[in-house]
């Protein structure tokens, strides 16, 4: 192992691969002032990492199945809130869940969707869509079938539906133009404070495969 003098910040972070940067940023001030030293064997380093990596997954978990238990009640900005707490969860812990545990989240997704939604709310693979976007990264996503509008992010709908097929596209030079229009959908009880869920309130085809199976549904 090298000794102090002999190690380099460039060193100290190949035999720390796997710390976040935070904390590995701690360890280095720690260890040039003498309070942290470098294990002989860097196994342990790496058991670290692997058991702080699986408290996270444990704690996804877990949030997943409270979550679950704290939606039997509640009002609407808590739902909106539960809602895309638990998106973001999934979207980060998704691949790394058991099968139960995923199923479990979609269902809890889809029912947060389903209180949050405009009542009655349908979504079909024919139904037309328009995506408004402005100089900041507010997005309003528009069911212009079924008129309901979804706020969202670009950030969002570049993940998600960019080069998506049968969209109409509206850029607007002022920010205040997207949010009248969400007031206009929020006055009429048709805005829904959230993205919406893919494959159920929003279908749009993002391949040509997709495109002729929804022209074959027209």
């Amino acid at each position: 192992m090298a000794s102090k003098k002999e190690m380099t910040w460039n060193k100290f972070r190949s035999l720390h691969k796997g710390v976040s940067t935070n904390k590995l940023s701690q360890m280095w001030t720690d260890y040039k002032v003498g309070q942290y030293t470098i294990p002989e064997d860097t196994k342990s380093v790496k058991e670290e990492v692997a058991e702080e990596k699986a408290a996270k997954m444990e704690a996804a978990v877990v949030a997943v199945k409270e979550e679950a238990k704290a939606n039997e009640e509640g009002t609407q900005e808590e739902y909106l809130a539960e809602y895309k707490r638990l998106s973001n969860r999934m979207l980060r812990f998704g691949r790394s869940m058991s099968e139960e545990t995923l199923a479990q989240g979609k269902a809890l997704l889809k029912d947060l969707a389903e209180k949050t939604a405009p009542v009655g709310y349908v979504c079909t693979p024919t139904d037309g869509w328009k995506c408004w976007t402005g100089p900041t990264s507010l997005t309003l996503v528009v069911n212009e079938t079924q008129r309901v509008a979804f706020l969202t992010s670009r950030d969002w709908w570049n993940s998600n539906y960019q080069g998506a097929f049968y969209v109409t596209y509206e850029t607007v030079g002022e920010a205040e133009t997207i949010e009248r229009l969400a007031t206009q959908f929020k006055k009429q009880r048709k805005l829904v404070g959230r993205h919406p869920l893919a494959g159920v309130e929003i279908m749009l085809p993002k391949s040509l495969r997709e495109k002729v199976n929804r022209s074959e549904v027209r």
